[in-house]
């Protein structure tokens, strides 16, 4: 119903792939295979049952079936409360950004939280954020590319602004610890508000943020650590 099943299996498959591929490539802990459940049984849960319901409120629309073809003004006062109860139900199964772009990862011990709160979750509304855990916010560059297309297939760190903190200690670190990582420096002016005047951030291959910060890390190890599961119990 609404293809929130497919796209959550889309995304399912994402999350998962990812990590398989990084532990197999020996740059993460196996830990970070047990976050999969952590960060997308919920979803799958939340895409279930608004499917259910959406499934259960189409049942609800009255029909009559007598009246559908009627003349007159009873019939034609009936058609129009069954077309309009249709359209509110189509609104509601098809109208869905929120659950295709909203998805946070609230609790993973695969992400580096601050602190701020996750916007919160409708199924027709997305708000942007840059809050770990969130979807990195789209936006069109200067050379007419999306974001999207210039993130690295592992992980991508932003260097936003004009003039962000050099990151050359965290750098060095996913270096030394042979994790896969590309630099991307934005200067679009659009970045800045999108993520919040945060200048560096640190996107996962599933475009999840793992991490951000306003200036040079000092625990570029625990950093590291977390995000590919090796801090994990």
């Amino acid at each position: 119903m609404g293809g929130l099943g497919m796209n959550a299996g889309v995304e399912d498959a994402v999350n998962l792939a990812w990590k398989l591929g990084a532990n197999l490539s020996g740059w993460a802990n196996s830990n970070l295979l047990d976050t999969y459940e952590v960060e997308r049984r919920s979803i799958g849960q939340l895409v279930a049952g608004s499917a259910a319901k959406i499934f259960e409120d189409l049942y609800q629309i009255p029909v009559q079936h007598a009246l559908h073809e009627a003349e007159g003004a009873l019939a034609g006062a009936h058609r129009a409360d069954v077309g309009q109860s249709i359209t509110q139900h189509n609104v509601a199964e098809f109208d869905s950004i929120g659950m295709q772009l909203g998805v946070a990862y609230d609790n993973s011990p695969a992400i580096v939280y601050d602190g701020a709160l996750t916007p919160e979750f409708a199924i027709n509304t997305y708000v942007e954020s840059s809050r770990p855990g969130v979807r990195a916010p789209h936006f069109w560059r200067s050379s007419g590319a999306a974001l999207y297309d210039d993130l690295g297939p592992e992980f991508t760190l932003l260097r936003i602004g004009p003039n962000p903190p050099d990151a050359r200690a965290l750098v060095a670190g996913f270096a030394a610890h042979k994790v896969p990582l590309k630099v991307l420096d934005i200067h679009e002016p659009i970045a800045a508000q999108k993520y919040e005047n945060y200048p560096l951030v640190l996107v996962r291959p599933d475009q999840h943020i793992a991490w951000r910060a306003r200036q040079n890390p000092t625990d570029v190890d625990e950093i590291i650590s977390t995000v590919t599961g090796a801090s994990q119990k």
